[in-house]
């Protein structure tokens, strides 16, 4: 722990405000002291177990999603003939 926060920490003990508030403002910064606060990782596993449950379920779900969907195009690109491909690379260049 750097020791700036340490002494940050110890000053808290000093506010006149509820020890609720305290947790809270220490909690606040040894976000602010973490190098890798805004990680995503790091913030979902802050999250409450709930919370993050529900995260990590909607990753999930978009996960499966986006690979059917990669999955499906790649099929019909596979199934494209060399003709209708022309005619889409066509399609491109006269659009540009």
């Amino acid at each position: 722990m750097p020791l700036e926060l340490k002494e940050a920490l110890e000053r808290l003990n000093d506010l006149p405000v509820s020890s609720a508030e305290k947790d809270a403002l220490a909690d606040i910064l040894k976000t602010a002291a973490n190098p890798n606060a805004e990680r995503l990782d790091v913030i979902i596993a802050g999250l409450p177990d709930d919370r993050r449950k529900l995260v990590e379920d909607t990753a999930k779900a978009v996960g499966a999603i986006t690979n059917d969907v990669v999955t499906r195009g790649s099929k019909a690109l596979m199934e494209m003939s060399d003709e209708e491909w022309q005619a889409l690379i066509d399609a491109d260049e006269q659009s540009n």
